[in-house]
């Protein structure tokens, strides 16, 4: 968990418009770095928690 800037300065620009409560998803690997699966939104969240 962490905050918008850092998350920008972290992963660069791209992630300059995550929003409050998005997470992001990575999967790790063993060969290489970590790559991002998705980002998911607050109400992705809620609606996976209703059903």
């Amino acid at each position: 968990m962490t905050h918008k800037t850092n998350v920008a300065d972290a992963f660069g620009k791209e992630f300059s418009d995550i929003r409050e409560g998005e997470a992001l998803v990575y999967k790790t690997s063993t060969s290489g770095s970590a790559v991002l699966v998705t980002r998911v939104q607050p109400g992705e969240w809620i609606a996976q928690a209703g059903s």
